[in-house]
């Protein structure tokens, strides 16, 4: 059986992402490592001033959270409550909803087209 924190990580992007909290956004960063034994967690509230930080590891079989100077209950209200669904995000088939980029049409210095 999965352990319960270990769902709530693997819900996080590795690397660093966009998420979105009660309505707010956040920058976040997710490192593993140790063969996917221990991971790092930090994210901030984009124009904000909260943040969450924490390591968790593999000990004995199961995952222990480990926070960085805050409340346990701090870091596992951002990971139960985060969504990484933005509606100008692309889709998983690869199809963004935002218009595609197109180039500027070069324009001709003598004023002819």
């Amino acid at each position: 059986m999965t352990d319960p924190l270990d769902q709530l990580l693997a819900r996080l992007p590795e690397g660093a992402s966009e998420a979105l909290l009660e309505g707010r956004r956040w920058a976040t960063t997710k490192v593993t490592a140790a063969g996917g034994r221990a991971v790092r967690l930090y994210a901030e509230e984009l124009g904000g001033t909260t943040y969450v930080s924490a390591n968790a590891y593999v000990v004995g079989g199961q995952w222990q959270l480990k926070p960085c100077e805050m409340p346990e209950e701090r870091v596992l209200t951002f990971l139960r409550g985060f969504s990484t669904d933005r509606p100008d995000a692309p889709s998983s088939d690869g199809a963004g909803t935002r218009p595609p980029c197109t180039p500027p049409t070069p324009t001709r210095s003598d004023g002819r087209g």
